[in-house]
């Protein structure tokens, strides 16, 4: 299986090689490093889609504690704040030292 990262890669020096070079102004610029944000996005969904990527664990905050695990959190709310602080600390350190 070819990683996310391998397929891009691929697929931007593809296009490199069939574009022809030419200074973009401002707005063009932009325009295209939008087009090609949507196009990696649209690639990492239909990845996920396909079973060849997993999908990002979701995001438990405090905040969102309650709205998120519902019954779990009611039925022992010490032991879900305390997994849950886990999981922004281990979000914090890849944050930090990189995945």
């Amino acid at each position: 299986m070819a990683s996310l990262r391998d397929v891009l890669a691929l697929r931007t020096q593809l296009e490199r090689t069939s574009e022809e070079v030419c200074v973009a102004g401002g707005q063009e610029r932009k325009k295209l490093k939008t087009q090609r944000r949507n196009e990696r996005e649209k690639d990492r969904q239909e990845m996920i889609r396909q079973g060849l990527m997993e999908p990002p664990k979701p995001k438990v905050k405090i905040s969102n504690l309650m709205r998120v695990l519902g019954n779990e959190a009611v039925a022992d709310p010490s032991a879900m704040e305390a997994q849950v602080r886990a999981q922004m600390e281990e979000r914090e350190q890849v944050r930090i030292v990189g995945p």
